[in-house]
């Protein structure tokens, strides 16, 4: 009979194959690409998350060995500033009672003016 000839295996009389089952199998390799495009970015993915992680560690090491070696000249500084502070706010209470001398003497002058 007609069209009995292979007509299990997508193949028409003809002997071309249906564009179904190519459509499909074109569908299928499409699908298998990006399937690996996606385990290949999977695979990138991990070595930079590595490469981060071992650069994160180092860049950790490298600052705790600068805070480390720093420390006691980060200790001086703080007491510097803290000596500075009281300076400026002994300065500050000094001017503030020179002022308040200068505004008695003012009052006082004003008082004998009158």
């Amino acid at each position: 009979g007609r069209g009995t000839h292979g007509e299990g295996r997508g193949i028409d009389v003809t002997g071309q194959k249906k564009t179904g089952e190519t459509e499909k199998m074109q569908t299928r390799m499409e699908k298998q690409r990006e399937e690996e495009q996606e385990r290949e970015r999977e695979r990138e993915r991990e070595v930079a998350t590595t490469l981060l992680e071992s650069n994160m560690q180092a860049l950790e090491s490298v600052v705790l060995t600068v805070i480390f070696r720093f420390q006691p000249f980060l200790r001086q500084a703080e007491q510097k500033r803290e000596a500075l502070c009281s300076v400026r706010s002994e300065l500050e209470r000094a001017r503030e009672s020179e002022r308040e001398k200068e505004r008695k003497r003012d009052q006082e002058r004003q008082i004998e003016k009158e």
